[in-house]
């Protein structure tokens, strides 16, 4: 058992314990309390490398554009927490690393609207544990769409407006998005 279990086990059985949670569901509440407490974990452990890196800003703007968009249409799915942060560590440290190379703007457009593309023809790739929520498919495949669209206006706008770290850090979000998106899209193909 991981710290992060024994953690969410404690809290849960507190809450239970208070009353606050229903002792019949304590199984669905710890999911979602193991599920909570990494979340916060792994984007510490993102954070902090943004941090050595000296691109903090740069950083929470990579997560931020990842999270939502795994958030509304998801993507890949590493078996365990372990390999997931790892998975997020790498593309992070690829995007920052990709901050300090001089890109053709040209490119940067092209690989933009590419992984716009991509993301708007896959717009919804269900984790095995969210299989449920197929009934409402069409719903979040059009919210995930809405959500993409408005991401790459906004990343174009800022690119047309001043193309610095902030906007291509941005762009990069959209990027490490399509290709977790087109990983996942195949992975649940298998």
């Amino acid at each position: 058992m991981t710290v992060i279990d024994k953690l969410a086990r404690r809290v849960v059985a507190l809450l239970c314990s208070r009353g606050v949670i229903d002792v019949e569901l304590s199984e669905i509440y710890l999911y979602g309390a193991k599920t909570a407490i990494y979340t916060l974990v792994s984007t510490a452990g993102l954070l902090i490398i943004g941090c050595f890196f000296r691109r903090a800003i740069e950083t929470i703007l990579i997560i931020v554009f990842v999270y939502i968009n795994q958030t509304l249409g998801g993507g890949f799915h590493a078996k365990t927490h372990i390999r997931c942060f790892l998975t997020m560590m790498i593309g992070l440290i690829t995007a920052l690393l990709a901050l300090h190379l001089t890109i053709p703007i040209s490119l940067v457009y092209g690989s933009l609207i590419v992984s716009i593309i991509l993301l708007l023809n896959i717009p919804l790739v269900l984790h095995t544990h969210k299989k449920y929520l197929e009934v409402e498919s069409e719903a979040l495949i059009k919210r995930s769409r809405i959500s993409t669209a408005i991401q790459g206006l906004v990343v174009v706008v800022l690119l047309c407006a001043n193309a610095n770290a902030y906007s291509f850090a941005c762009y990069l979000g959209i990027m490490l998005s399509a290709v977790s998106r087109w990983i996942g899209y195949f992975h649940s193909r298998a």
